[in-house]
């Protein structure tokens, strides 16, 4: 007998046969390479294919941001992830103002400001 799947909106909830639910994400996340980048910043980012820790501790690739492995002790190279306890996620925040969080906070399941929207939990 096949499980019962239900679908709502991108998130895919089964419920198996031992009455467990499962909920697994049917897309990836956003492939935006700016993300978490404050606007002001995006420059730094893009200048040069090496680019410095803000601290001045070490450098980094283009291919390193955001890749969820902290290269940099202050969290440079992931302004979009959860992967540096001291990193910082700027928030776009659209329709609303920019925010700045900890990115400690990114993807928790729990949208940090009501305005948010949810876009510092772009995974389902």
């Amino acid at each position: 007998m096949n499980s019962p799947t239900v679908f709502i909106s991108v998130v895919e909830l089964v419920l198996l046969s031992n009455g467990s639910l499962r909920v697994s994400s049917s897309t990836s996340p956003p492939k935006d390479p700016f993300l978490g980048i404050a606007l002001e910043d995006v420059k730094y980012y893009s200048s040069s294919n090496r680019i410095k820790c803000k601290d001045g501790s070490k450098k980094f690739t283009r291919a390193q941001v955001n890749d969820d492995f902290c290269d940099c002790p202050n969290g440079t190279d992931e302004p979009g992830t959860s992967a540096c306890p001291n990193g910082k996620f700027y928030c776009r925040n659209a329709g609303h103002v920019p925010v700045i969080i900890f990115s400690s906070r990114v993807n928790d399941g729990i949208c940090g400001f009501p305005s948010l929207m949810s876009l510092d939990n772009f995974y389902f």
